[in-house]
């Protein structure tokens, strides 16, 4: 299977030294908390649609208006449907699948 690609940046994951990023403008978070924003907020630096994730050791930032359709659509579904709890408990079965997939 060939992997999909994006010609527009809608994601950014970051570390404890290097922090997310907004993929349309670069805009950071001056210190990044644990934290899972259910709500889709604008951009601090152009005001896009975005959607930010902190753990202790990485962050996310997903800009929803570039995200590929399926994917923008699968989070507004999620947003619209789930509660703060389950959308949460779905990303981390999400995670754990992926990274399930990735062991040998």
């Amino acid at each position: 299977m060939t992997p999909m690609t994006h010609s527009t940046p809608w994601f950014s994951i970051g570390t404890v030294d290097a922090p997310a990023r907004c993929p349309r403008c670069a805009f950071t978070v001056a210190a990044w908390a644990p934290s899972l924003d259910h709500h889709v907020r604008p951009c601090g630096g152009c005001g896009g649609a975005s959607l930010t994730w902190g753990t202790p050791d990485r962050s996310l930032w997903i800009s929803v208006e570039y995200a590929p359709r399926p994917v923008a659509s699968f989070l507004r579904w999620a947003l619209e449907q789930l509660d703060e709890l389950e959308f949460v408990e779905l990303l981390a079965s999400i995670e754990e699948l992926f990274l399930g997939a990735r062991s040998p």
